[in-house]
Formats: C-alpha cells, sequence, structure tokens
C-alpha cells in the first residue's frame, strides 16, 4: 500500500518463499538434514529481519540424475515432517499431478513445471500468503 514520505507502513508484510531446486542437491554434498539446517538458518536470519518465511517443499522429477537423488525426497518429507521454523508452507504434494513428472501436462521435460503446474503452484503459493495475511 503506498505510504506518505516520512511514514511508516503498519500493515505492510515482507514475505520470504524459498525454493530449493533438484541443483541445490545435486551439485552439493550435503545430506538433506544438512540441507534443511541451512534452509531454518536463512529463516531465522529472514524472521529476524522483520519478515516472513515461508518454505516450498520441492516438486518430483524424472529425470535420471535427478530421480537417483534420493535426498529430493527426504527434503521434502523432512519440510513436511516438521515445519515449525517457518511461517508457512506451500505444500506441493497438495497438487496430485505435480508430484506426477512423466505427465506432460505438468512437466515439459520431467523437471521443469509446464505453466499449467506453474499456475497450480501459484495458486496454493497463494492460499499460504492470504493465511499469513490475516
Amino acid at each position: 500500500l503506498p505510504v506518505a514520505v516520512g511514514q511508516k507502513a503498519t500493515n505492510q508484510k515482507n514475505i520470504i518463499i524459498s525454493l530449493s531446486a533438484v541443483n541445490d542437491f545435486i551439485a552439493s554434498a550435503q545430506t538433506s538434514a544438512q540441507s534443511l539446517e541451512n534452509t531454518k538458518v536463512n529463516a531465522a536470519y529472514v524472521k529476524a529481519n522483520g519478515m516472513l518465511f515461508v518454505a516450498f517443499s520441492e516438486l518430483s522429477t524424472t529425470t535420471t540424475t535427478n530421480s537417483a537423488n534420493s535426498r529430493v525426497s527426504e527434503y521434502r518429507a523432512l519440510i513436511l515432517d516438521d515445519n515449525s521454523w517457518a511461517d508457512g508452507v506451500i505444500n506441493t504434494s497438495a497438487v496430485s499431478y505435480a508430484m506426477n513428472p512423466s505427465d506432460t501436462g505438468a512437466y515439459l521435460d520431467g523437471l521443469h513445471p509446464s505453466e499449467t503446474l506453474n499456475i497450480r503452484l501459484g495458486e496454493e503459493a497463494f492460499v499460504t500468503i492470504k493465511n499469513l495475511m490475516m
């Protein structure tokens, strides 16, 4: 909302949404638990600076390299198991076809979401953010 110069917005909320991508796991030698600890450190920093932190649980994939990497699904499970450190979670598992990367309507190539899936994930994000704004 617009605020006059020198005035502080009292109803403004800054929200950081964190999405860890499969490349974060492929390129890293960290375990899923270590990756989650890094995300928690980021969340603590964001929250200490007066912003809200929303974690986006990881999407699925069919690509050979990424499918073989169990850290993706382990990380998703860790976020969904205990997310008390975050202000909110966008649960990709709530979008049934988001967990089916062989669905060509949802994934362009087994890794990258299609426009249809991006819109649906955006709707999930909107619900989470809307709840934080109330």
